[in-house]
C-alpha cells in the first residue's frame, strides 16, 4: 500500500511492373497471318495482381488537453471535507480515461473512473511503479478519496477490472520521499532528474495498485472458493522475512500486462522501468508473488510475467 502524504507499411504497389517478361508469360502471341478460324477465339486474360495501397502512418499520441480535466480540477479546488456527501459529489466528476480503445477492448471490462483530489499537476512519467493494496477494492478507493491522503493512477481488482483514479499527466501520491532524498532508498531509480538533482519520484512515475493482501499468516487466511481467484503463494526464498503471500489471480495479471503495455507505448517507457514500490521506499510491495522478470521460486511455480 502506498504511504500517506503529508508504422505504416511501405509497399511498392506490386509494381504492376510484373515486368515485360512476366506479362509475356501470361500472354499468347498470335500470328494473324496464320489465324484462320482461330481468329474468332477470345484472347486469354492477363492476370494482374491488385494494387496494394500503403496504410497511413499512425498519428503520434498527443496528451489530452488540460481542459479535459477542468471539472476535476475545479471540484478539487473547493473545500475538501471527508463526508459521504462530499464523496458522493466527487464520484459524479469524470474525466476521459488515458487507456487506449484498443487496450480497453482486450480488458475484461471497460475502465471505470473513480476520481481523487490527491494529486499534483506536473508528471513526466518515465517509470511505472506497482503496489499491492493490503485491503479490498472498496477500502482502497475510499482511502484514495479521503482528502489529503494517498492515491495512485490505477487500481486493478482481483477480477481484472481496472479503475482509473488520477489522470496520467498528474502526479499521484503513491511514492514519496517527503522532500528528503534520504527517506528513499539509495538505489531509487526515479528520485533524481536527468541532471542528477533530487526530485520526488511521484513526479516521474505512474502508480498501479493491485488488490492483494500481501504477506499473510496462513493460519488465519480465508482461501477463496475458486483457485482462479487466488489462494496462497509459498515463497521458498522467504523474501522480506515472510513465507506466505496472497496470490495474484491470472485474470488480474492479464489486465496488468495489458495496462503496462499500453502505458509504456504511450509514454515511451522501457520495460525495465516497470518496478515494485520496494525499489523506491522501504516497503515490501508488490512482494515475490508478483514475479515481474524472473521465474518464481516457490509453490506454485510460474514463469516471469513480462518476458
Amino acid at each position: 500500500m502506498v504511504g500517506v502524504t503529508q508504422g505504416g507499411v511501405h509497399a511498392e504497389p506490386q509494381l504492376l511492373i510484373q515486368n515485360n517478361s512476366e506479362i509475356t508469360q501470361h500472354t499468347e502471341i498470335v500470328d494473324i497471318t496464320k489465324m484462320g478460324s482461330a481468329a474468332s477465339e477470345p484472347m486469354p486474360d492477363i492476370e494482374i495482381s491488385p494494387t496494394i495501397v500503403p496504410t497511413e502512418t499512425p498519428t503520434p499520441w498527443i496528451p489530452n488537453s488540460l481542459s479535459e480535466y477542468q471539472n476535476l480540477v475545479e471540484f478539487c479546488k473547493r473545500s475538501q471535507v471527508d463526508s459521504d456527501q462530499w464523496r458522493h459529489a466527487l464520484n459524479q466528476v469524470t474525466f476521459p480515461s488515458d487507456i487506449s480503445d484498443e487496450a480497453q477492448k482486450r480488458l475484461p471490462d471497460r475502465v471505470d473512473i473513480r476520481p481523487s483530489c490527491n494529486f499534483d499537476f506536473q508528471n513526466q512519467p518515465r517509470a511505472i511503479v506497482l503496489h499491492y493494496t493490503e485491503g479490498s477494492l472498496e477500502a482502497t478507493i475510499a482511502t484514495f478519496q479521503q482528502p489529503h491522503n494517498s492515491s495512485a493512477h490505477y487500481v486493478i481488482d482481483r477480477d481484472g477490472k481496472v479503475y482509473q483514479v488520477i489522470p496520467e499527466q498528474f502526479a499521484a501520491y503513491h511514492v514519496n520521499c517527503y522532500g528528503n532524498r534520504n527517506l528513499c532508498i539509495p538505489s531509487c531509480p526515479v528520485c533524481t532528474n536527468p541532471d542528477g538533482s533530487f526530485v520526488e519520484p511521484r513526479s516521474q512515475t505512474i502508480g498501479i495498485e493491485l488488490v492483494n493482501l500481501g504477506h499473510v499468516d496462513p493460519r488465519y487466511y480465508i482461501s477463496p472458493t475458486s483457485s482462479a481467484n487466488g489462494g496462497l503463494f509459498e515463497d521458498y526464498n522467504n523474501s522480506f522475512g515472510y513465507r506466505f503471500w496472497e496470490e495474484y489471480p491470472q485474470v488480474q495479471i492479464h489486465s496488468l500486462q495489458i495496462l503496462v503495455e499500453d502505458i509504456c507505448s504511450r509514454w515511451n517507457i522501457p520495460l525495465d522501468m516497470v518496478m515494485g514500490h520496494s525499489r523506491i521506499n522501504n516497503n515490501v510491495d508488490p512482494g515475490p508473488a508478483l514475479n515481474l522478470f524472473w521465474p518464481r521460486y516457490g509453490n506454485p511455480m510460474r514463469p516471469s510475467i513480462f518476458q
